[in-house]
């Protein structure tokens, strides 16, 4: 009975010490704050209609980020989210902003190890590869991508924003 103890025992040692396992994933950059509302082919439009200026809004980029990736937003831990916002802070892209996201899983965020830009496989129908006026709300489509409410106000963080031209507004 002890050695059957004693071997079980060095089994979780070894499992538990083996190291995690770095893996990439690749999608569109995004506040958790937008991005945690996305899902399927409709979340991958509003992911590549996402800007630049709305994931560095002060309320979106205190929310964290992730990468929209497969259909699901994937969620950086606190400790990364640092690096994502170096990235959009550093990119000339307005929107559709496509990376390669380097990192170990750990529970259900990504410890981000880096984030390069990478080039889409294909742009879903309706999705902007550049960012017209209006395309985050305003006068020419009157809603917001980012949450998608149909309307002009979002309801972001406890001020708020509306969409206003190329990006929310606080409100």
């Amino acid at each position: 009975m002890r050695s059957v103890l004693i071997t079980l025992f060095l089994l979780v040692a070894a499992t538990a010490a083996a190291p995690a396992q770095t893996k990439t994933w690749e999608g569109y950059l995004a506040d958790q704050m937008c991005g945690s509302n996305w899902k399927g082919a409709k979340g991958e439009e509003r992911a590549a209609k996402h800007s630049r200026a709305c994931g560095l809004e002060e309320s979106c980029a205190a929310s964290g980020y992730g990468v929209f990736s497969g259909g699901t937003f994937v969620k950086f831990t606190e400790a990364s989210s640092p690096k994502a916002k170096v990235y959009l802070e550093m990119t000339a892209a307005k929107n559709n902003i496509y990376v390669k996201v380097l990192g170990v899983l750990e529970g259900d965020k990504i410890s981000v190890t880096s984030i390069e830009a990478a080039k889409p496989k294909a742009v879903k129908k309706g999705a902007a590869s550049k960012e017209p006026s209006g395309s985050h709300g305003g006068a020419s489509s009157n809603s917001c991508d980012c949450c998608g409410d149909g309307g002009k106000t979002a309801k972001h963080g406890a001020k708020g924003h509306t969409c206003d031209g190329d990006c929310q507004k606080p409100g």
